[in-house]
């Protein structure tokens, strides 16, 4: 979280997979959040559900600049 409070939350995941990792997403994430990942298949179309996604390549890029994500 890019707050002061930088929280976080885990949730246990059995089964891996993109369904239920979007299902997990979906559930615990505001829908007007701005979403920064790497490029794991699993997060594709998660801009369909939120504010934005911002992703970023670690093995071409360390550092977006742009996003301001690494």
């Amino acid at each position: 979280e890019r707050t002061t409070e930088r929280r976080i939350f885990l949730v246990e995941v059995t089964k891996k997979n993109t369904e239920t990792f979007q299902e997990i997403i979906k559930k615990y994430i505001h829908k007007n959040s701005i979403i920064y990942t790497d490029c794991w298949k699993a997060y594709n179309g998660i801009d369909n559900y939120f504010a934005a996604h911002y992703s970023i390549n670690p093995s071409k890029d360390f550092v977006d600049e742009f996003a301001g994500i690494h």
